[in-house]
Formats: structure tokens, sequence, C-alpha cells
């Protein structure tokens, strides 16, 4: 809901890294395991199939192509892209996947002016996390 009360004219919600090959694993890991699925089971075997894997897909997708939260431009963004996305103030968001990024805050549009908060812990579709869903680490 903020990513969409904040995406106005050329500033979108979110900076994505859709491209980038670590991001995206990182976001459906922490929305399945909200759900209660580790992707890796405790015998070691994928668990890449379940709905709470496919919600976390749908929903990370969802944000540029239904939610129009993220510039279309995203799905070939690496990182660094996403991350200048942010720096230049045309996202109010940039879900970090790395603290290193602060490095790079300096100096730019947002330097002094950007708050850290936890994300989500809530699994996509939730208003709450079930009872057997894992609270994901965060940076």
């Amino acid at each position: 809901e903020d990513a969409k009360a904040t995406t106005t004219g050329g500033r979108h919600g979110l900076a994505i890294a859709y491209a980038d090959g670590f991001d995206p694993w990182k976001f459906v890991w922490g929305m399945a395991q909200n759900a209660g699925n580790t992707i890796v089971s405790k015998d070691g075997k994928a668990e890449i199939d379940s709905k709470a894997v496919e919600n976390a897909y749908r929903t990370y997708f969802d944000w540029v192509t239904k939610d129009g939260v993220v510039d279309k431009a995203a799905i070939g963004w690496n990182n660094a892209q996403a991350l200048a996305q942010f720096t230049e103030g045309k996202a109010a968001f940039f879900p970090m996947t790395t603290t290193t990024a602060i490095n790079s805050f300096k100096n730019t549009p947002v330097d002094g002016k950007y708050e850290f908060a936890l994300l989500p812990t809530v699994p996509p579709g939730a208003t709450s996390r079930p009872s057997g869903g894992i609270e994901a680490a965060s940076i």
C-alpha cells in the first residue's frame, strides 16, 4: 500500500533489481519463509512448487506487472541500477539486500534523508503470519 501511495509521476514506490542474479531469490525466500516454507526442507529437498513459493513469486512480479509500483525498465536491472533509481530520488523504497549500499547514498539526493525498516514478516496476501510461518531474517 505504501508503494502504491508513493508511485506518482516519474517516481515509483519501489526500486527492484529483477535481472540481478541474487535479489529475486532473497525476496522469494523471505516471503515464502514467512508463510512457513523454508524452500529447502529438513531432508535437504527443494520445496519450490508450494503455494507459499508461488505466492511469493506472484507478489514479487506483480509489483511491476500488476501493481505498477516498479519502473517497467526494472525487468532488466541489476542491483546497482535499482540502487541508482533510489539514490536519484526516483523510487520511494529500496528493499536493500546488502548493507554496503549505504556507501552509495553519500552525496546523492537521498543523503541523510533515508531511514531503515525491517522487511515485512507477514506473507503476501495474509494479515498475520501463520502459525507455521517463520520470521525471516532481515538486514
